[in-house]
């Protein structure tokens, strides 16, 4: 009996990112699994996106233009515009090695949820099961590595497009996944991250995710005041670590001790000690 093929959708949101997005969607189109139509959502770009994809692409792609409204109002109106059984998502300045959907689509299987990926991994295609307790300390799934099963957004809803989680509303959906279901991480290399000095993840945007971060684990940490505050202390030492690479290592102290004062364990980690005497050599004019 041949294997049934399971449409997936890939939703590429994409602004004023021309010189980027056609290596994303090539990278959908040009994947093992065949079964894939590939929706690009323009958030309002300015750029000539729209003109460009249009003579590049025709109707190989759905392509949809709206208002500027974030990244989570153009995933949710790729979501509603498209058919696929399973969705993955793909920032427009990333890209996909061929045979990263065909990797993911073979390991969901009962009560699985959500399947990802990151890149750098120990690449020996084993996957482990993460459970909302984790995910909670740190979001170890890129939006770029994500496959979920379209029937649980009929469940949960779509992504939060409030303003306070901008950024880090796809951690916020993933928590709400694991609720749901199992939610899995694939160790296999599959895809190219960019960091570009316009991601939204990009160290100087430390401050703004640090707030947006906090208003998330607020939302999914009700009654659970120990891991809280573990997962605040968290963090507070990620944003510590962005302001150090930008030499603002008053700040960045500031962050990290309150990372302690939260979870006063945290200093007798390794990567913790070596963060506080990484900021302590900035404060002192010492660092190479």
């Amino acid at each position: 009996m041949s294997q049934i093929k399971h449409l997936i959708s890939v939703i590429i949101p994409t602004y004023n990112s021309k010189q980027y997005v056609c290596d994303a969607i090539d990278s959908a189109l040009a994947q093992t699994y065949k079964q894939v139509e590939v929706v690009v959502v323009d958030d309002g770009s300015s750029d000539g996106t729209g003109d460009f994809l249009e003579g590049k692409y025709g109707r190989r792609i759905k392509y949809i233009y709206k208002l500027n409204g974030g990244p989570a109002s153009a995933r949710n109106l790729g979501i509603k515009n498209s058919e696929g059984e399973f969705i993955a998502f793909l920032d427009a300045d990333d890209f996909w090695f061929p045979e990263k959907l065909d990797h993911q689509i073979k390991v969901f299987g009962d009560g699985v949820v959500l399947v990802g990926c990151l890149e750098n991994t120990k690449n020996d295609g084993s996957f482990q099961m993460v459970r909302f307790e984790e995910l909670v300390i740190k979001n170890c799934f890129p939006n770029s590595g994500i496959m979920v099963r379209r029937s649980v957004f009929e469940d949960i809803g779509l992504f939060d497009e409030r303003p306070e989680i901008f950024a880090v509303e796809d951690w916020d959906m993933w928590l709400r996944f694991s609720k749901m279901g199992r939610l899995l991480l694939l160790h296999k290399d599959l895809l190219t991250i960019r960091v570009t000095e316009n991601s939204i993840s990009a160290p100087a945007q430390a401050e703004k995710m640090l707030i947006n971060e906090i208003c998330v684990l607020k939302n999914n940490l009700h009654g659970r005041p120990l891991l809280y505050c573990r997962a605040l202390s968290n963090r507070h030492f990620s944003a510590a670590w962005s302001l150090s690479t930008q030499r603002k290592d008053k700040r960045a102290f500031q962050c990290m001790f309150l990372g302690v004062v939260l979870d006063p364990s945290s200093l007798f980690r390794q990567d913790k000690m070596a963060l506080f005497l990484r900021v302590l050599c900035g404060l002192w004019g010492i660092r190479k």
